[in-house]
């Protein structure tokens, strides 16, 4: 797992994050000016590569997902995206990428040392060019807030708590909390979060502030917010089952099967929740399986935007396929990638149905989901996102309150088919499969909320991507 490349969430050791106060050198606009504490940069920043014999085909996420036939009744016009990570660096194929604070730095938001905010804002809205790759949603505008960082580290804390460690790094659960409300300050309508902190179940993890935060985002400001899964590695090497046990007709709490939980992640009702799947449709082996997953998309053989357009060396690769720290080249791949296409899908149905709230466009994208179960697995949750059913399936097969999409004309020459994943099921299908599951009594999909038995102590989370 350590040639995983830096930003997969929960990867290398040297991105292992972790702050027992704030992480703050320029804090957003309303933000406490006492909560700053300044960070100073330990390592050199990374930098991108397109590898010369990479067999990365560029836009195979579009084709497999079937995101150029999506385009035709969305590209995220009008919608804007938090990109919650180690902030964004300007690129042509980013024109619409505007700062919105720095956790880490003195910057806008629009400097990024990790490689790692980039490349995940390239997979939600990059445009496309004669290369083949895009971002899920090209004609969306992009809000970096620079929240954490590997190479940065936060001043000494005291350590008063047994087995807490400090390691360099910024960024902690509750720096996170103040990231997603300067998000939604910002305006965004979407937040995507490629970072998370993972206890052991029987730790007590203090993510109050972070939980009051995600409820004020998504109930208060109807914001969708995107998380990925984690990886099975550094904090998060413990893996949880795949699925939980199986059915012997007893109440199953699925709590009592996991073994390690993952923050932002396990706010399952209110955080949609991504799990990392091949381009075959196969789990990927480092995907942090849990109850709260609730759909899955390619990470893997994934290529992105690199860092900068013009280098110090003078002009780099639009796209970079690998990540070049001090001692390695490490493939883009990691549920870290996989969330981004799922934030860019939901700006495709906020632009197409700007009437749905935040957990109707959660039930748009995993109902219509393919190739997974109602809770059975839980590497995948409802299956593999599908852009064009999310875009097209009438709104009378879902429970929660219709909403008429914005009129669309179909352009005859639009892109085909061909070498795409089979759009996930046609419409009758789908209206036979909602009709049976609704007279089979199982139309409400499982959730997981956090266990009462857990709480807020202690503020040691690592952040990782």
């Amino acid at each position: 797992m350590g040639n995983r490349v830096a930003s997969a969430t929960a990867t290398v050791g040297i991105l292992a994050l972790i702050s027992l106060g704030p992480a703050h050198v320029v804090a957003p606009a309303g933000a406490d000016p006492e909560e700053a504490s300044g960070s100073s940069q330990t390592q050199p920043c990374s930098a991108t590569w397109l590898h010369p014999g990479s067999d990365v085909f560029p836009g195979e996420h579009l084709d497999y997902l079937g995101v150029r036939q999506a385009w035709r009744f969305a590209t995220g016009l009008g919608t804007s995206i938090a990109v919650i990570d180690t902030g964004v660096a300007p690129h042509p194929r980013l024109p619409r990428l505007r700062g919105g604070g720095d956790h880490v730095g003195d910057s806008d938001g629009l400097q990024d040392c990790d490689a790692h905010g980039t490349l995940i804002a390239g997979l939600i809205a990059a445009s496309e060019h004669a290369d083949g790759f895009a971002g899920v949603a090209p004609n969306a505008e992009i809000v970096s807030i620079r929240h954490s960082s590997g190479k940065f580290s936060s001043p000494p804390q005291s350590q008063d708590t047994p087995g807490e460690a400090i390691t360099n790094g910024s960024g902690s659960v509750t720096s996170l909390a103040r990231a997603i409300d300067a998000a939604a300050d910002s305006g965004a309508s979407v937040i995507n979060i490629s970072e998370v902190a993972c206890v052991p179940k029987s730790t007590v993890l203090d993510d109050s502030a972070l939980s009051a935060a995600v409820h004020d985002a998504v109930l208060e400001r109807d914001i969708v917010i995107v998380a990925a899964a984690g990886n099975v590695d550094g904090a998060c090497a413990n893996s949880n089952p795949p699925s939980p046990p199986p059915n012997d007709g007893t109440a199953i709490d699925p709590m009592d099967s996991v073994v390690t939980v993952a923050s932002p992640a396990w706010y399952d009702d209110l955080v949609l929740t991504v799990g990392s799947v091949t381009m075959d449709g196969l789990p990927s082996e480092f995907s942090l399986p849990g109850p709260w997953v609730d759909v899955a998309a390619p990470g893997e053989g994934l290529a992105s935007l690199s860092v900068a357009a013009v280098g110090e060396s003078g002009l780099v690769p639009d796209l970079a396929t690998a990540v070049v720290t001090e001692n390695d080249a490490m493939p883009i791949e990691g549920s870290s990638f996989s969330a981004p296409l799922v934030a860019g899908l939901a700006a495709l149905l906020r632009e197409r149905f700007p009437a749905l709230t935040a957990p109707q466009i959660y039930e748009r994208i995993t109902r219509t989901a393919t190739g997974g179960g109602h809770g059975d697995d839980w590497r995948i949750g409802a299956g593999i996102i599908d852009p064009v059913a999310a875009l097209t399936a009438p709104s009378g097969l879902f429970r929660q309150a219709v909403a008429d999409p914005v009129p669309v004309s179909i352009d005859d020459g639009a892109p085909d088919d061909k070498g795409q994943r089979a759009v996930g099921v046609t419409m009758a299908a789908l209206a036979a499969t909602v009709l049976c599951m609704t007279l089979g009594g199982a139309l409400v999909l499982a959730s997981v909320r956090r266990p009462s038995a857990i709480r807020p102590r202690g503020d040691s989370a690592r952040i990782h991507r």
